[in-house]
């Protein structure tokens, strides 16, 4: 009879390394299926942002609707700009959104980013009071961004003293320095001041987008420097789902700028 025991716990151990094998490597398939988002820590909608300790906004729709149709989990995280960058090329987060090649240099310098292509398209350029519209560069003296942006349209000016840099960590703060006259204007994506305005319930018109003065068009674009296969499986869920991304945008109210494509 112990024979038997003995034979039967024999068999067994194979079973139960088999059945461990397989556990572990359920554990790492989901770990691989999971990745953590990190993001801007503000609020940046239509197009992105944190409200009441949720992700949400255009990018979010977008975003989500690609992990359901690959079969990923998205967390996503929220950090200060400055500190996002340093997560990014660090490898502590799996992806970074928003990014563009033309953001943030120094920070990336030494490191390979991997970008994907846009997911959404967007205008940065200078809000100005009404009555100021069309006054020209030489009307800007102080220029307000959100604290970590940068006016990339104007750094020849900023480079040259003529323009001085005054940072805000809240785009809505810095919508009212402008109606209020305490900085020339405001250098952000036009549809997101268009959007804070509105919930300010700033007058129509009270302050502006001046299109003679320096912008930019791009696109906003998810980032990594340790998952580019999933860059690419983004990429091409992009090209088959544009009904799905003009869909998003209708939603939000968001203009489609074809050329930074």
């Amino acid at each position: 009879m112990r024979h038997v025991q003995f034979a039967t716990f024999i068999v067994c151990i194979p079973f139960l390394l088999s059945v461990g094998a397989n556990a572990a490597a359920a554990r790492d398939k989901t770990a691989s299926r999971t990745l953590v988002v990190g993001t801007e820590d503000i609020d940046y909608l239509p197009f992105y942002g944190w409200q009441n300790g949720r992700y949400g906004g255009a990018a979010r729709q977008i975003l989500d609707a690609f992990a359901k149709d690959d079969g990923y989990r998205l967390i996503f995280r929220p950090y200060p700009i400055r500190r996002l960058y340093a997560q990014l090329v660090t490898g502590r987060i799996d992806l970074k959104f928003p990014d563009n090649s033309h953001w943030a240099a120094a920070a990336k310098a030494g490191h390979h980013v991997y970008y994907s292509r846009p997911l959404l398209h967007f205008t940065d350029g200078t809000i100005v009071r009404a009555g100021e519209r069309g006054r020209g560069l030489a009307a800007i003296h102080t220029l307000g961004t959100v604290l970590g942006f940068t006016p990339t349209a104007w750094t020849g000016r900023i480079a040259t003293g003529q323009v001085r840099v005054r940072q805000n960590p809240r785009l809505d703060q810095l919508l009212r320095q402008v109606r209020l006259g305490r900085v020339d204007g405001a250098y952000c994506n036009i549809d997101v001041a268009r959007h804070v305005a509105a919930n300010l319930s700033f007058p129509a018109g009270s302050i502006v987008y001046d299109p003679a003065l320096p912008h930019v068009t791009g696109g906003y674009r998810l980032s990594t420097t340790t998952r580019p296969k999933v860059i690419t499986a983004f990429d091409k869920w992009l090209a088959t789902h544009q009904a799905t991304i003009t869909a998003v945008e209708r939603r939000y109210d968001l203009a489609r700028i074809t050329a930074a494509r």
